[in-house]
């Protein structure tokens, strides 16, 4: 699988190829390119519901559709150890995010984001690009946030700044659809790296559990 694909990148033009092994590098590279598309939809799902880390593997991992499907996933990002990114698309329920409802997040004192660097919460559209607006394009520890009394940090997700997220920075701004909130950890702790770490649910605001999806 990787050498026709190796091959019809780096070669290109097959007429210098005889017949049949033009067409069969042409076949492996189509072959090669359906198999890890297929990878790649297979973690895009998986890291929307499940807030999966969507980082690439380490190099020295030896799974190499593994590692294709999650380099074309986030060709943006560095190795784990320095930048870990993770997804989900569903709230505590299981449901779609969508930005009819409002939503909100809390991160307790003793299992906030464990990043030695920063870290980053955004809200993305499916078709993966953030808000624009600001103030609440993202928000994290390189904003002036709010913390509760007992140590516990609560961000709220909604469509547009309400009274209640106008008292204090803790607004993330979220598309007007349906959504995927992105986690990026820089320079992340060891629990993450490790699978020890995960963030919490995100809950919906019970005053709009009644707002219909598209």
């Amino acid at each position: 699988l990787v050498i026709p694909v190796l091959a019809a990148a780096v070669i290109g033009p097959f007429s210098s190829f005889p017949a049949d092994a033009a067409q069969a590098i042409q076949e492996g590279a189509a072959v090669g390119r359906a198999t890890v598309l297929a990878e790649h939809d297979r973690l895009l799902r998986l890291a929307r519901d499940n807030w999966m880390a969507a980082t690439p593997v380490d190099p020295e991992r030896t799974d190499y559709l593994n590692r294709a499907a999650r380099i074309r996933l986030t060709p943006h990002t560095a190795l784990p150890k320095d930048h870990l990114l993770m997804a989900t698309s569903r709230d505590g329920a299981g449901e779609v995010l969508h930005g009819t409802r409002r939503y909100s997040i809390r991160f307790a004192a003793d299992a906030m984001p464990p990043a030695d660097a920063l870290w980053s919460l955004s809200a993305v559209d499916m078709t993966g690009r953030m808000m624009a607006r600001k103030p609440g394009r993202s928000i994290g520890s390189h904003r002036d946030l709010h913390y509760n009394n007992d140590g516990s940090l609560d961000i709220l997700i909604q469509s547009t700044r309400s009274r209640r997220s106008a008292r204090n920075n803790n607004w993330l701004q979220c598309p007007q659809g349906r959504f995927t909130l992105v986690l990026e950890l820089f320079s992340p702790g060891a629990e993450a790296l490790e699978g020890r770490w995960s963030p919490p649910a995100v809950q919906r605001d019970p005053d709009r559990r009644a707002q219909p999806v598209d």
